[in-house]
């Protein structure tokens, strides 16, 4: 009953990943066409963040039969989370220089009455050109900027907290 405020369901199958996986699975041959299924495999496992899912709610029965794993493909630029635990993020090719006319977009979002905080270990972008805004909520609006960043800054006192559940940073 969609109107039920106080209900939850548990729907257990693989409709949905199923096409995401594929999709991730489609670029990785895209740009690697003669990888093995046992390579792909590894591919998709050795890039997920792994311990990143929320089972609050969850039966103990379904928390035993999971890895525990975030579908995340390296050097993609972007992406919304919701996390519990923490997460890096990294622009592609990193450390190295990232690719020219980037444009990133991560959105985090955290359990309902809890803050999303954000640490920068390191911190270098084209000074004047390239642009990092931290955001309260999912969209950087003019009013819900935090921070604007650019150039090379010592990390030390690099941090931010959202007003609420939800933080985007953009690269642009």
């Amino acid at each position: 009953d969609h109107t039920c405020v106080t209900c939850s369901k548990f729907l257990s199958g693989t409709s949905m990943s199923t096409p995401m996986v594929s999709g991730v699975a489609a670029i990785h041959l895209q740009k690697e066409p003669f990888l093995t299924p046992a390579e792909l495999r590894d591919r998709l496992t050795g890039e997920s963040i792994k311990g990143a899912l929320n089972f609050n709610g969850i039966p103990i029965n379904f928390r035993a039969s999971t890895p525990n794993q975030l579908l995340h493909i390296t050097g993609s630029c972007g992406g919304t989370f919701f996390v519990d635990t923490p997460v890096s993020i990294a622009s592609p090719n990193y450390p190295s220089q990232y690719p020219s006319n980037l444009r990133c977009k991560w959105t985090a979002r955290v359990p309902t009455g809890q803050e999303v905080v954000v640490n920068f270990n390191e911190f270098d972008t084209e000074a004047l050109y390239d642009t990092v805004k931290v955001c309260n909520g999912p969209e950087c609006f003019q009013d819900s900027v935090i921070a604007e960043l650019s150039g090379q800054l010592s990390a030390t006192g690099l941090r931010y907290e959202s007003d609420d559940s939800v933080l985007t940073i953009e690269l642009v």
